[in-house]
């Protein structure tokens, strides 16, 4: 099929446009599509995700289309010729540039936890309590690199004291400077999908890398005989 469907010998987009549309099969297009979905597959690993991009670079290097960076839809080959582009550096400068958004997730995320704050916390914060989930809930919303994005009037010394910690607690599961360059990607804006592009990885990628991290973080805090020195640590920098 890739012989008639992918003719090179066609030079304009609107040849090619009219051949894929009469070589192509509907159904085996549905059929590999539907299976790389009942596999959980995305379209970053899947042979559906390659075939769609095969057809997009077949018709956007038609003879008739000098550059595909510069049609009214742009299409590039690969990631390394997008993120030379000024408009992906813009994007990515504007990502780095967005303020915290508003802690409204967060005060959702307790109340639907426990309806009183200070029972959420004293669950929160207990090392015994704390589950790889809790510790990348808190990294997804930037919280483990500045609390600055939150009204810390809302919030009592007892609660700061326990995100300073969680801060802490993350920071063990680094086992190296990577670690740390790649969460501070996640700022409370960026979405796993947007790190993902960054690093040119796939999103399943990205969330392991998470967990590792956490799941570090979290061998390292249970070795400490009741964290009296992590607790010790976090009470002098709240006094400080």
């Amino acid at each position: 099929m890739n012989k008639t469907l992918f003719n090179t010998e066609l030079m304009t987009y609107e040849e090619r446009k009219e051949n894929i549309d009469r070589e192509l099969s509907t159904e085996f297009f549905e059929e590999i599509n539907r299976d790389d979905i009942n596999k959980g597959r995305t379209m970053a690993e899947s042979y559906s995700g390659w075939f769609s991009d095969r057809i997009a670079q077949y018709l956007v290097h038609s003879h008739d289309i000098d550059n595909p960076g510069k049609t009214e839809y742009p299409f590039f080959a690969n990631d390394h010729d997008y993120y030379r582009t000024g408009q992906a550096k813009a994007i990515l400068l504007t990502d780095q540039l967005d303020s915290w958004v508003d802690p409204l997730s967060w005060k959702k995320y307790e109340i639907e936890r426990y309806s009183d704050k200070d029972e959420y916390i004293q669950h929160l914060f207990g090392v015994d309590n704390l589950a790889v989930n809790d510790l990348r809930r808190f990294i997804r919303m930037g919280l483990h690199k500045s609390l600055k994005g939150l009204d810390l009037e809302d919030y009592s010394f007892r609660t700061i004291q326990g995100l300073k910690k969680l801060q802490m607690i993350i920071q063990m599961g680094c086992t190296k400077n990577t670690d740390k360059t790649f969460l501070n990607y996640f700022d409370g804006d960026r979405s796993i999908n947007d790190i993902a592009d960054i690093y040119g990885i796939t999103h399943q990628n990205v969330t392991k890398k998470i967990t590792r991290i956490c799941k570090n973080a979290l061998k390292k805090v249970r070795t400490q005989e009741g964290c009296t020195g992590l607790n010790e640590e976090v009470d002098n920098k709240l006094s400080a």
